[in-house]
């Protein structure tokens, strides 16, 4: 007699569904809802503060000491506030100590403060709520110790992301040839670059040497080396312009033209706010997956973005393994708060204009970032149908308003035939003489011209003026006649129903009465 069949365990039992490729629907259900939850995910308060973090070094303040940073701009508020009311409550002892933080730092870095302060408030409120409250004193400190170690984080991963990618960023033509020797994502390697390798050295040195250097590169790494020449943030990098050899057109007598417009700088600039594979493609980035300017927001290019982009370009170069805050006698908190405030004070404002819409086209495909304007004197293009439309709007006015000048004409000849005409007469009284357009519509009408009968002379009667009603009626007949659009439908049908009411005023009061 055969052994009965031996029953499997519920282990056993799913191996072999999976062997033989079932498959669980419920199962699946469930993975997809979960996959579909990570995505909309609505991120807790806290997870909110983490969250923006990640923007603040990129797109606020690369080298943002939070705290200091929310102290700041505290006291600023209760300053502006005390100033508005007129009230004193502090004593002052208190009030020397909160006067001696803000003397501390400069206006430019009060305003720094501020938008970075605002920014916080409006995307994280939650920690708005934690100020003050003495039980919540714990909470906020370790909040706010957890953003700064992301705000740390997120600059040195750009950091260490970018520095791999310069054998390609760094070459002119990587298309064709890579730099020489060539980078490795390894710290040998990194430790033969900077003023080591011939090449990134040339993008290192400061534009207003670059030709000295070229000439003779190793006395020129010696007057670096022993400071007789100095290498700080007050001198720009050659990489900083145009070229491929970047900074061969420098002028030393022009030195803001072409700067920020270097090659590396905008392959930086896209790798940080769209994405590593955009960085050298010539058009703006088609994935669909949401970059780093989308995930915060980002509808513009500001002068914080291109600072950013500059310092990580300038470290990624650079001789050194792990983020510092300086190289040398190069710091780059210096050289970053130049760079912003060149930007944000530059008087010449077209400069600075040009500047942002070339990053903006360079990462949105559009000068105007990712808002495009639509004004109505941008030239018409067959690509894009709302710039067409505004086109033919501001066409259609500047149409409607010529023709209301012309027609503000008066008509002299039209007046002298009509004096002509009653000269044995007194004239009658009447309003002043109506415009062309008007005139001209009083004189006839759609069947043919107004009937006009002669005028006697009659001794026993006087000419009778015109009724006061009439009088009105022809005055609305001269001003009744609004300039409207052409696609109007009431062009042609209020100004024929007034002309047709005018013509038959006309025609009584010039009828003589016995």
């Amino acid at each position: 007699m055969a052994d009965p069949p031996a029953k499997l365990s519920d282990k056993d039992r799913h191996k072999s569904k999976k062997a033989k490729g079932y498959s669980n629907p419920v199962t699946i259900e469930k993975k997809t809802e979960t996959t579909k939850r990570s995505q909309n995910k609505v991120l807790m308060p806290r997870e909110q503060c983490i969250h923006i973090a990640h923007w603040i070094p990129r797109g606020l303040n690369m080298f943002c000491d939070l705290k200091q940073a929310i102290q700041v701009s505290l006291l600023l508020e209760q300053e502006a506030a005390e100033a508005k009311d007129g009230d004193e409550m502090e004593e002052e002892h208190i009030k020397a100590a909160c006067r001696q933080i803000l003397d501390a730092c400069d206006t430019l870095t009060h305003a720094r403060y501020m938008h970075t302060f605002e920014y916080i408030n409006e995307h994280a409120p939650y920690l708005r709520t934690l100020f003050g409250k003495r039980k919540k004193c714990e909470e906020l400190a370790q909040l706010i110790g957890e953003m700064q170690n992301m705000i740390n984080h997120t600059r040195s991963e750009d950091a260490s992301h970018l520095k791999s990618r310069m054998g390609s960023y760094a070459a002119p033509n990587p298309d064709k040839k890579l730099i020489c020797p060539p980078i490795t994502d390894d710290s040998k390697s990194r430790a033969q670059m900077g003023f080591h390798h011939a090449q990134l050295g040339k993008l290192l040195c400061p534009a207003k040497y670059l030709v000295e250097y070229i000439k003779d590169l190793h006395g020129m790494k010696n007057k670096f080396d022993s400071a007789s020449l100095k290498v700080t943030a007050a001198l720009w990098p050659a990489f900083l312009y145009p070229g491929n050899t970047a900074g061969e057109d420098f002028d030393l007598e022009d030195i803001i033209e072409g700067l920020f417009r270097g090659y590396l700088l905008e392959r930086v600039t896209k790798h940080i706010f769209t994405s590593p594979s955009s960085a050298l493609k010539a058009g703006v980035s088609s994935r669909t997956r949401a970059c780093n300017a989308k995930l915060h927001g980002m509808k513009e290019v500001g002068a914080e973005h291109i600072a950013y982009a500059v310092v990580q370009a300038r470290f990624a170069i650079s001789s050194l393994e792990k983020w510092k805050d300086h190289d040398g006698l190069f710091y780059y908190t210096d050289f970053y708060t130049r760079i912003v405030n060149l930007i944000r004070a530059r008087k010449d404002k077209g400069w600075v204009d040009s500047l942002l819409g070339h990053y903006n086209e360079k990462l949105f495909g559009n000068e105007n970032g990712a808002r495009p304007s639509h004004s109505p004197n941008t030239k018409c293009s067959k690509d894009n149908d709302m710039i067409a439309m505004e086109w033919q709007r501001a066409t259609r006015a500047t149409r409607a308003s010529t023709s209301s000048d012309t027609a503000s004409v008066p008509s002299s000849a039209l007046d002298n035939q009509q004096e002509s005409r009653g000269k044995s007469v007194p004239p009658p009284q009447r309003s002043p003489t109506p415009d062309l357009p008007t005139a001209q519509a009083l004189s006839q009408d759609d069947e043919g011209p107004v009937c006009k009968p002669k005028q006697k002379v009659i001794p026993a009667c006087s000419p009778t003026p015109d009724p006061p009603v009439d009088s009105h009626k022809r005055k609305q007949a001269s001003v009744a006649i609004p300039i409207i659009d052409d696609d109007s439908p009431l062009t042609e049908e209020e100004p024929e129903e007034t002309n047709r009411s005018a013509k038959h005023a006309r025609c009584r009061s010039s009828l003589p009465v016995c």
